[in-house]
């Protein structure tokens, strides 16, 4: 990419940690147009130090918590924390849509040479998923299933009530999850829906396979990353 494209290009990084691997977006402002990268981690330095219009990172980390907004004190900030990581990391708050507060800890040292770049917004994709999902209209309860990188994030909901949000790495056995799941929202294997999203749609056509003996409304939403992750300008 030519350095003047870069000036008019924002990055999105999609981190994953323990996983080798990272997924960029790009978005070029002239053309209005995404595209998208998988590298690996140790590379990713060769990005990050370009001067880009805007840099953001999703993190998908499993230190994070979700707090109903009416419950949340802002002072008591350090201790909610304190449940999901005894690191020091750095600390991030992020509102999330539908009056539910994110909590989430920031471990992507990524050592930029400033002034190139400032870090333009940083999110958990627990936030964008939620925010996405809950937009949609649905009269009755469904499962969304995301699987990208080295995790599955799972959130049960109707139109935009959350009833469940959890996320975990996709080595586990996510159809046992899911069977114990149903049975705990009292879900009908063969009525509720479950749609599956994924980063490679060969991950969500595996699961697919995985699920059907088990579930008999199962759909794959072929959205690319550019459409499920949404970055504030």
């Amino acid at each position: 990419m030519l350095k003047k494209s870069e000036e008019k290009t924002d990055l999105i990084i999609l981190n994953y940690n323990n996983y080798n691997y990272s997924y960029l977006l790009f978005y070029d402002n002239n053309k209005s147009e995404y595209s998208s990268k998988k590298i690996l981690k140790n590379k990713l330095k060769n990005f990050t130090n370009k001067k880009w219009k805007s840099l953001s990172i999703v993190h998908t980390n499993n230190n994070f918590i979700l707090i109903p907004e009416e419950l949340y004190i802002k002072k008591n900030k350090k201790k909610y924390l304190n449940i999901i990581t005894n690191h020091d990391d750095d600390k991030i708050e992020n509102n999330l849509f539908n009056n539910i507060v994110c909590l989430f800890t920031n471990n992507l040292k990524l050592n930029l040479k400033k002034p190139i770049i400032n870090i333009h917004y940083q999110v958990h994709l627990a936030s964008i998923l939620i925010k996405k999902y809950l937009l949609e209209k649905n009269n009755k309860i469904q499962t969304n299933v995301f699987i990208g990188g080295n995790k599955i994030m799972v959130l049960i909901h109707k139109n935009s009530e959350l009833y469940y949000y959890n996320q975990f790495n996709n080595k586990n056995n996510y159809l046992k999850y899911l069977i114990i799941l149903y049975k705990e929202f009292d879900l009908n294997q063969d009525k509720n829906l479950i749609i599956i999203n994924s980063i490679d749609n060969k991950d969500a056509q595996n699961m697919k396979e995985k699920l059907k003996n088990h579930f008999t409304k199962i759909l794959i939403n072929k959205e690319t990353l550019d459409k499920i992750i949404k970055i504030e300008k």
